[in-house]
Parts: C-alpha cells; structure tokens; sequence
C-alpha cells in the first residue's frame, strides 16, 4: 500500500489530483523521514496495564486486532490441551510446547490441565527362569527404576544382590513366580543378611526396595515397602 508523500503540496495546477491520476499519485508516493509525527515516551502506568493495550497481528492472511494478553497466551492460534509456553535462550522466545514424560512418568494434556502419574507396573524386564541354587548380581542404575522378574522352580535357591552403586532414590522392583519349594532372598551388596525371605508357599510375590542412601552396601541403606 503506498503513503501519499507529506512533503508535497497539493494544489491547483502544482500538481493537479484528479480522479485519472489519483492512483498514480499514490502509487508514485513515498514516505518521508518524520512524516510520522513521534508518540510521546511510554508512562509507567502504561506499562502496568499492558496486558489490555491493543496490537496487531497477522493470522491466516488477514491483520487481527488483539490484546497483548491474547497475543502472549497464543487465544488467538488456537492452542491445544497442555500447552505451556517455554523459554528459548537461542531465540529469546516463548515457544508453545507440552511437557515431555520421563521414565515412570505419565503425561495426561486435558482442558487448561496438566496431570502428572507414576506408571504402574504392568509388566516386568529381564525375565529369567531359575531351577538351582545361585547368585544373581543385578546392575547398577543411576537415576531408573528397575523391574525384574524371575520364575523359579522347585527346590531354587536364588540370592539376589542389589547393587552398591546405586543413587538414593532408586527403586527395584521384584516379581517371583514360585513354581515348587523354591526360595528368594534379597541382600545387599556388602551383607549376607536378608532384607527379603520369600518362599513358594504364598506363590507368586511383588516386593519394592528403595535406596535409602548413595552407593548402599548395608541392608540399613535400603527400605522394603
């Protein structure tokens, strides 16, 4: 669109604007320095009410008058369920986004809500079958849960140790399947006595051990529950 130049004059004669060439005479037009008269510097007051000052902005091919609210909050892009705006040092923008779920953690986007859940433990890694006396070291983990599963069979003695390196927090879950007289026990690293005795009398067997402490070698570093 272009300006009609402030620093002409328009009269009769010099030059004439007729309705032949008012086109030409705008589409000619150029905007000069200071044909915009400066506003006056911005109040303090004017900033604390900011959220109901009026901008524009461009959405779907077309100038849309807003708030600076509406324009912060995204209302008028449509946002979807669970979206936050997120800080980005590389462009100095807020950036819509919804939270990511970690391990154990479920994300659930609703209506102006954001809801946070551990996930519960439908199934179990590492399985293994066991049918005589041994030793089983589990791995060190740093910051996961871990989940296990064993089946043991009759007359299995398994001693599991917990391992320690592990961080405070970190927490091991155990299912055993009891399949005849077998027996589990659960130790720690530096110790021989059981946190947990389990045996095939009661079948199958959940239990969940916490690291009390870093690096736990003790079963006093570790908590049943």
């Amino acid at each position: 669109m272009a300006q009609i130049n402030k620093g002409t004059t328009y009269s009769a004669g010099n030059p004439t604007v007729t309705i032949d060439n008012l086109n030409a005479h705008v589409d000619n037009a150029t905007l000069l320095v200071g044909a915009i008269t400066e506003q006056a510097s911005i109040t303090t007051a004017q900033i604390n009410s900011l959220s109901s000052a009026q901008v524009i902005l461009e959405t779907g091919l077309a100038l849309r008058k807003a708030t600076l609210n509406q324009a912060v909050t995204g209302a008028l892009s449509g946002a979807t369920n669970g979206q936050l705006l997120i800080g980005n040092t590389a462009t100095s923008q807020f950036a819509r986004a919804t939270l990511t779920a970690g391990n154990g953690i479920t994300v659930t986007n609703g209506p102006a809500t954001i809801t946070l859940a551990t996930v519960p433990l439908a199934s179990y890694s590492a399985p293994a079958a066991y049918s005589g006396t041994q030793t089983i070291a589990i791995p060190a983990l740093t910051s996961l849960s871990g989940y296990f599963k064993y089946s043991l069979n009759s007359g299995a003695l398994i001693t599991v140790k917990l391992p320690n390196t592990s961080r405070q927090g970190v927490v091991f879950e155990f299912k055993a399947t009891f399949l005849g007289s077998a027996t589990i026990k659960i130790q720690a690293s530096g110790s021989t006595t059981d946190i947990v005795t389990a045996t095939a009398t009661t079948g199958t067997q959940g239990f969940t051990i916490i690291a009390l402490q870093d690096n736990p070698t003790l079963p006093a570093h570790w908590g049943l529950f």
